[in-house]
């Protein structure tokens, strides 16, 4: 029996990924914000962040080149874009509160995960969670017919 060079090779290139990779994938394409649980080196324990995730892909400016979860952090007082690898992700949750990708400061891309966030305020989905708890999207008084 004939083997191919390709049959015993290890691919080049493993990419990990948090448990929870699929739903912050949908949370880029739906505008929902997610909750973030990391140790943080500078507060010498876990931390929980509230932020609109941004892509999952390499950092030019990292050495290691390692895929990474980036986030945008609501929180004032600290960096605005954070970027985690997947192992210093513990854990993430998708939140049934939407953002405006407007609102972000963050770097015009390019992205990795493409994604359809236009110039224009753009309604975004229902949260899965939140149509499967039966939970109807607010909406803006001024925009109601």
């Amino acid at each position: 029996m004939q083997h191919s060079k390709q049959a015993g090779r290890l691919p080049e290139e493993i990419i990990i990924m948090i448990p929870g990779h699929k739903q912050f994938i949908e949370a880029i394409h739906a505008r929902h914000k997610v909750c973030v649980r990391f140790y943080s080196l500078a507060n010498s324990g876990v931390v929980d962040r509230v932020c609109a995730p941004l892509d999952f892909g390499r950092g030019e400016e990292f050495e290691d080149r390692q895929n990474r979860y980036w986030l945008w952090n609501y929180a004032s007082n600290e960096p605005r874009v954070l970027s985690f690898t997947p192992a210093q992700v513990l854990d993430l949750r998708v939140l049934g509160e939407p953002f405006e990708s407007g609102e972000l400061q963050a770097p015009p891309g390019p992205w990795c995960i493409d994604r359809d966030w236009g110039s224009q305020p753009l309604q975004p989905k229902p949260s899965p969670l939140a149509k499967a708890a039966g939970v109807q999207p607010e909406t803006d008084p001024a925009n109601a017919s």
